[in-house]
């Protein structure tokens, strides 16, 4: 209900009112509301929410697309990878950041996306998109930049690893059991991932072509590829 906008409301009372008759069917609810996506009106919210957050076009285009606002499509990967030659995956990544998502992309999809479904009153499912984005360990930062630029970030728990951190997260404790951190297959001794790259799609198809390639690509900078892991039926509701 947040994504929705009231214009010329007269208060809470009326807005909650409208919001609760609202339908999306095509043939039916009020003229007044409208999709603020869609709109150039961003500053405008529902009465009694919080504003959103304002970010101007540099920022939109340095933010990842999965930071904000996040990907929530149908099918996503999440390949973990290790490397061991730096220089190799630099060439990596100079292939891989191109073709990396932002927030602005994911946003301006979000509006088309949004301004459709409410026109036809239902899921627009003609629309599709594949984004990618990448993370990366404080190891990895560490080697490709410098032991001092890492130590500028303020999250130390980001610093000492999930591994480090896992006790105080509620994990076993106990190495015999199966959810002790060095029998994780991702994160546990000698299998840190050093960076994770997320590709999310509409479609099965262009999800699988696009992994594919990313792992050719990866072969070919002798990065390991630790684990693939595959989400189906994630939240698709722009």
């Amino acid at each position: 209900m947040k994504e929705i906008r009231i214009a010329r409301s007269k208060g809470a009372a009326q807005a909650n009112k409208m919001l609760a008759e609202f339908s999306l069917s095509p043939d039916e609810g009020y003229k007044d509301i409208r999709i603020p996506s869609a709109s150039a009106l961003i500053s405008e919210d529902v009465p009694g929410t919080q504003p959103k957050p304002i970010f101007d076009s540099a920022v939109q285009a340095d933010i990842q697309g999965n930071v904000i606002p996040g990907f929530n499509k149908d099918h996503q990967a999440f390949l973990f990878f290790q490397f061991s030659g730096v220089k190799d995956c630099r060439t990596f990544l100079r292939w891989l950041v191109p073709h990396l998502s932002s927030m602005e992309e994911v946003v301006a999809f979000r509006k088309v996306f949004r301004a459709l479904r409410f026109k036809h009153g239902r899921q627009y499912s003609n629309l599709c998109a594949t984004w990618i984005n990448v993370g990366f360990s404080s190891g990895a930062l560490t080697k490709l930049t410098s032991n001092e630029d890492v130590l500028k970030f303020g999250d130390e728990s980001f610093r000492q690893g999930l591994a480090a951190r896992s006790g105080f997260l509620g994990d076993p404790t106990d190495p015999s059991h199966f959810g002790h951190a060095k029998n994780w297959v991702v994160g546990g001794p000698q299998q840190e991932a050093d960076l994770v790259v997320i590709v999310a799609s509409d479609s099965s198809t262009e999800l699988e072509r696009f992994v594919e390639i990313i792992k050719g690509k990866a072969d070919e900078g002798h990065l390991k590829l630790l684990y693939d892991q595959r989400g189906e039926n994630l939240p698709g509701d722009l």
